[in-house]
């Protein structure tokens, strides 16, 4: 019985970057564009399949790939759709801001963290002063809809208010937790002491 070619779109390609850090799995399809695309470094390493096959250097693998592939039933673009979104991370670090660091102080971002939250019960300001939109407007809407709505609707059916304070007191761990490790705002850029 003869082993069939992987499919074009199995997971089986690893990328480390000089530095160490290693990115995968990508399909042939996603080796491909990210090669032309030049996102290998010609000084990283590329592996195909698990961790027992071997690191190779980039340009090795580019040669191979170049070859003519195996015949198979199906092209790539039967498996994928153009307008498919690539399912793995982009291989470049978010790019550092030359100054490097924010004009945002750390104790401002501690502060607004835990100050509006505490008193008033507006979580997320500080992740939207940093740029971490996302995260904010997720506290914003969770404490303002979640815990003063329910909190407004409690007057009327008292049993939501443990509703209001189960997730308020998830607010304050969140908060507190960011409070404590996060250290850059969202362009990569180190807070200003």
């Amino acid at each position: 019985m003869t082993e069939e070619p992987p499919s074009p779109l199995a997971k089986i390609w690893w990328y480390r970057v000089p530095s160490g850090e290693i990115y995968g799995p990508y399909d042939d399809v996603e080796f491909d564009r990210y090669d032309a695309e030049g996102r290998f470094d010609s000084g990283g390493r590329v592996r195909r399949g698990d961790d027992p096959s071997p690191w190779e250097p980039v340009d090795v693998a580019r040669k191979a790939r170049r070859s003519p592939p195996p015949p198979s039933s199906a092209s790539p673009s039967e498996f994928r759709s153009e307008s498919a979104q690539p399912t793995s991370p982009p291989l470049e670090p978010p790019v550092e801001d030359p100054s490097g660091v924010s004009s945002i102080s750390r104790v401002v971002f501690i502060l607004l963290a835990l100050l509006p939250g505490l008193m008033l019960s507006v979580f997320g300001i500080h992740n939207l002063v940093a740029g971490y939109t996302g995260r904010g407007v997720t506290q914003l809407i969770l404490s303002l809809v979640f815990v003063w709505g329910m909190g407004c609707i409690s007057l009327a059916l008292p049993p939501t208010l443990c509703f209001s304070a189960v997730v308020w007191i998830g607010l304050v761990v969140w908060s507190i937790v960011e409070a404590s490790t996060v250290t850059h705002d969202a362009k990569g850029r180190r807070f200003s002491s």
